[in-house]
């Protein structure tokens, strides 16, 4: 039991110093996401390159549909709590 927990602490220690980045053609220095610039990482990482099984293209492709119709003019993502707020607007102008 006296060798497990030093072992457990470091192998702790180890693991969670470890950068993590489930996307590798994200840029770190990214301050506020941006659909337009996070479409253009993905594209860019992609050139000259076939998408194979478990790579991550369909993914993307699913979470690009997604959001394509749903993003601002400018290509920043809405607020959380954007639709409770344009009902709260609605309701503020058309009393019942």
């Amino acid at each position: 039991m006296k060798f497990f927990l030093p072992l457990f602490l470091l192998l702790a220690l180890l693991t969670g110093s470890q950068p993590l980045s489930a996307q590798s053609w994200t840029k770190a220095e990214q301050v506020a996401p941006n659909y337009f610039t996070i479409r253009q990482q993905f594209l860019d990482h992609w050139v000259g390159k076939t998408p194979e099984k478990g790579s991550g293209w369909k993914v993307f492709k699913r979470w690009e549909w997604q959001w394509q119709d749903r993003i601002m003019a400018d290509g920043s993502f809405p607020a959380a709590n954007f639709n409770q707020n344009e009902w709260n607007k609605y309701k503020a102008t058309h009393p019942a």
